[in-house]
């Protein structure tokens, strides 16, 4: 309620998008929404702009991480629910910086 909503609908839009791919039930919890929304008050300059770039990596970390918890941090099952190669996962483990 104290996000100011930069994008308007078009974000409010993409974070619900993003909320319903990342939660593990029936129900949105605040664990799967972005940290800006939660944690920037209204007028802090990162709550108004976020670069394309940051944002899709900041996605992207967010869904591996969510992957490899709920493969037990196996990461061929893992690489197989993100419906990408295992190669490639290792490769985005690193440039993401995501410690097991």
């Amino acid at each position: 309620m104290n996000y100011m909503w930069p994008g308007n609908f078009r974000e409010l839009r993409n974070v619900i998008k993003r909320a319903v791919l990342l939660s593990q039930g029936n129900v949105i919890q605040k664990s799967d929404l972005p940290r800006e929304v939660l944690y920037n008050p209204p007028g802090h300059p990162k709550s108004q702009k976020v670069g394309l770039k940051s944002a899709t990596a900041e996605i992207e970390r967010e869904l591996i991480v969510k992957a490899l918890e709920n493969a037990k941090f196996n990461n061929a099952k893992a690489a197989r629910a993100l419906r990408i190669d295992r190669k490639t996962l290792y490769v985005k483990i690193a440039q993401l910086n995501i410690v097991a």
